[in-house]
């Protein structure tokens, strides 16, 4: 059946925007909203990719041919989440502080993109968590 696998993405997003709302709200002891879509723990990104792949795995197994396909998804996002969002926040950074003096082009550039590894780490483990609730109540869609 489908269903688990069409549905993991939805219910990654959902659990690591919670969450991330949650942990950065008791960080600023305020409703963070306007950190919402802003990085910090768990990745979102990962989450996503890492829910989908955990779920391919529990229904198809490891060895599946998807299965590689999903993980080979993950390792991208991961590198990219880590490596290529870092080399760009650098950029919007510098950026930010050559413009901000210039006119207020700068006021709108977001300066934090990329991922810590422990973030993409949370994100494959509430992934991992997802999938297997999803798998877990999959007989009830």
């Amino acid at each position: 059946m489908a269903i688990p696998y069409l549905i993991a993405p939805v219910v990654g997003y959902l659990a690591a925007g919670s969450l991330k709302f949650a942990v950065n709200s008791v960080k600023l002891r305020k409703l963070a909203v306007k950190e919402i879509g802003m990085g910090g723990i768990p990745s979102t990104h990962n989450t996503i990719t890492s829910t989908t792949f955990f779920s391919i795995v529990f229904g198809e197994g490891f060895m599946s041919p998807v299965s590689a396909v999903a993980f080979t998804v993950c390792i991208v996002v991961a590198i990219d989440s880590v490596d290529l969002r870092r080399k760009l926040e650098d950029h919007a950074t510098l950026l930010s502080m050559e413009l901000g003096n210039v006119n207020n082009l700068a006021k709108n550039l977001r300066t934090k993109l990329g991922h810590r590894p422990v973030e993409v780490l949370a994100g494959w483990g509430l992934g991992a968590v997802c999938a297997a609730l999803i798998h877990k109540f999959s007989p009830l869609f």
